[in-house]
């Protein structure tokens, strides 16, 4: 049993550096990263399955002003039935936690936000300690945003990242795009797209594929469902899990728009249209681990 025990967790350490090694580059531009995640792991689960969902575009509808984004309810009543089945549930966000805290129910089990460098777990937040040297420089970096970028709309994301957002002013994003790499190339930190907008952050290495690897440790299956770029190394990291044994089943679901990456479309097992399409299939998840041939050849007992 302990040889069982000690081989599985030789097979997670090495398909989370799978996981390291497919962390997204930042903008050319800017320098590569420094340090990597310092969040502790989550706690050891009695459950063989989690559901791992981004927010934005997966779980709630994309809206003009990022602060106006709410929780689907469908996805909301999935996610409460699912807390009493033998499913756990797991955010991952490039939103900060205590904007997740605000729309999520309390029945999800773990919230990660900005991309890893925060985390709640029983109800206490506990962020990357690796990035409190960057905090003065992210406070600069969003002044010189709001003064060179007038009239752009930029999100501060709880002093850990600064985005700015173009999705109504698609004129906005060549010069937004500009400020953002050349303050990059100013300060150290680092830039990565998103939908309609850019972002700058800390360089230390954190992505979702680093959180889902942290978070899938202790499970069998693992559905993990996303809607843009960032998505697609945690599909590609599920993939190589599965291969390497470290879990049984797996689903990748992406969740489509006119948006839709086509990367994304190709990594996922199953792509729908909506988020309330994404709630109907957690309420059938039973029946939807097999899609695509998703179970692993035998592991070895």
């Amino acid at each position: 049993m302990n040889n069982d025990r000690n081989g599985r967790q030789m097979r997670y350490e090495a398909i989370r550096q799978t996981a390291l090694d497919s962390t997204p580059r930042a903008e050319e531009s800017t320098p590569p990263s420094t340090a990597h995640s310092a969040l502790p792991r989550p706690p050891v689960r009695t459950t063989h399955s989690i559901v791992v969902l981004d927010f934005d575009g997966t779980a709630a509808n994309i809206v003009d002003d990022p602060a106006d984004a709410q929780l689907h309810p469908d996805v909301a009543e999935a996610v409460r039935r699912l807390h009493g089945t033998q499913t756990c549930v797991a955010f991952v966000s490039g939103r900060p936690v205590s904007f997740l805290q605000s729309r999520l129910p309390a029945t999800v089990d773990v919230i990660v936000g900005i991309y890893g460098l925060q985390q709640v777990r029983d109800g206490i937040v506990i962020e990357n300690p690796l990035v409190d040297p960057f905090r003065p420089t992210l406070q600069y970096a969003l002044k010189r945003a709001r003064q060179e970028l007038p009239g752009v709309l930029i999100e501060d994301k709880d002093g850990l990242a600064i985005t700015a957002h173009w999705r109504t002013q698609e004129r906005d994003e060549v010069k937004a795009t500009r400020a953002f790499v050349d303050i990059a190339a100013d300060t150290g930190l680092q830039t990565q797209r998103a939908r309609k907008a850019i972002e700058l952050v800390a360089p230390i290495q954190v992505s979702k594929s680093l959180a889902l690897a942290d978070i899938a440790r202790n499970f069998t299956r693992v559905l993990y469902a996303g809607d843009d770029a960032a998505d697609v190394p945690p599909l590609h990291w599920l993939r190589a899990a599965l291969a390497e044994g470290s879990v049984a089943e797996v689903l990748g679901v992406a969740v489509g728009s006119t948006e839709l990456p086509e990367s994304l479309r190709n990594a996922a097992d199953i792509v729908v249209n909506t988020p309330s399409d994404l709630a109907e299939l957690l309420d059938n998840l039973d029946e939807r681990w097999q899609h695509r041939g998703c179970r692993s050849p035998e592991r070895n007992s």
